[in-house]
């Protein structure tokens, strides 16, 4: 989700100059102070439609500098306010969704001191706490933007869902390894979260040599029954686990089955693994066929979808399409993996951590365009 930016027109200047009209009479000085209050207004306008541009190429830090001058400029000016809150907003979402969770704590703190009774802000915060695994603090900002009485439905939504989340959490039992932290239920919870703490820890370091990179941020991982993973995620009803910058898994599915067990967690360690490495950056069909080949499934019967279609998250899609989705993306990173050595994917990822655009990394280190891999793929299967 974004806030929507709006470039400032100049008409708001004829009322400035109206009133001009109106105090020539009084003398030159009053004149001189219109003037330089009309020029204060058109190089803020000028600034903050700069900053627009910048920010929706994803340019925030510099839309920021230009937005917060423009602001210092035309500190009454409401559009001006608008467009600088925007840009805080969508900047910490961009990092929370890259898994920069300190990160974007300090940015909103740097927003909320301009910017002081905005929830938008407030509900980036609490999603940067509750990413830390923080979870009263998270409370605690959710009921400051409350407290405001948020009048944007989008904002008071995601305050909603996340009020939710962090409660259900809230009143669970806790453990923690060196990299991860676990909540469940108590009872006969408490063993299959040791076992899990266990196998995760396995599980880090057999993948962390795979890939030559070690996850260092702390992952945090939660135990459900079957009904809290549906009711609290909202995701599909075919999901099996899933990982959305936190590990989520309905225990009571892989309880007798250790086997089974290793490789769901596996699937989603390399989910967050991805995400601390690349955030978000990495599209549907890489994320999700690199972690069912690392969990140890092979393509058998390769299937075909353009990778156009596969970008995106399947956790939207039908259990049908979510199926054939899953095989399209195994079938085309196993042919990857085949056509140019896991060394070469590997390196890849080490790449993507080095920052840079996933279609823009993928033929700096292939030699060809996603697109013509998509082609080459699509050309070996029935070979």
């Amino acid at each position: 989700m974004g806030i929507k930016l709006k470039n400032i027109v100049l008409v708001v200047i004829l009322s400035l100059i109206a009133v001009e009209v109106v105090f020539i009479i009084k003398g030159n000085g009053h004149l001189n102070m219109l003037r330089g209050r009309r020029a204060r207004l058109e190089e803020a306008i000028e600034l903050s439609n700069r900053g627009v541009m910048l920010s929706k190429r994803g340019e925030y830090p510099k839309a920021l500098k230009l937005l917060e001058k423009a602001r210092e400029l035309a500190p009454g000016d409401s559009l001006i306010g608008e467009n600088l809150k925007a840009v805080y907003f969508n900047f910490g979402v961009s990092q929370i969704h890259q898994g920069k969770y300190q990160e974007a704590l300090e940015l909103s703190g740097r927003g909320l001191s301009l910017l002081p009774e905005e929830p938008a802000l407030l509900y980036a915060r609490a999603e940067a706490w509750y990413g830390l695994g923080l979870n009263d603090s998270c409370l605690s900002c959710i009921g400051r933007a409350y407290d405001l009485n948020p009048r944007d439905s989008a904002i008071s939504g995601l305050l909603g869902d996340l009020d939710h989340r962090c409660r259900q959490e809230d009143g669970l039992e806790s453990s923690r390894t060196g990299y991860f932290d676990i909540r469940f239920e108590g009872g006969e919870n408490r063993e299959m979260a040791d076992k899990i703490l266990f196998l995760l820890e396995g599980i880090r370091d057999k993948q962390g040599a795979l890939f030559g990179w070690q996850a260092q941020r702390n992952i945090s991982v939660i135990l459900y029954n079957n009904r809290q993973f549906s009711d609290i995620t909202s995701l599909a009803s075919w999901a099996g686990a899933a990982f959305d910058g936190k590990i989520r898994v309905p225990v009571a599915n892989y309880r007798e089955d250790q086997e089974i067990l290793e490789r769901v967690l596996t699937h989603e360690f390399v989910h967050a693994l991805l995400f601390e490495i690349g955030g978000r950056k990495f599209p549907g069909w890489f994320n999700e066929g690199l972690a069912q080949y690392q969990e140890g499934q092979r393509a058998v019967n390769h299937v075909y979808l353009p990778l156009s279609q596969l970008s995106g998250s399947f956790m939207t899609l039908k259990r049908e399409d979510a199926q054939y989705a899953y095989r399209a993306s195994l079938s085309a990173v196993s042919f990857l993996i085949e056509d140019n050595g896991w060394d070469m994917v590997r390196l890849f990822v080490d790449k993507m951590g080095q920052g840079g655009d996933f279609k823009v990394v993928f033929k700096g280190s292939f030699n060809m365009t996603v697109e013509q891999f998509d082609q080459k793929w699509k050309g070996s299967i029935g070979k």
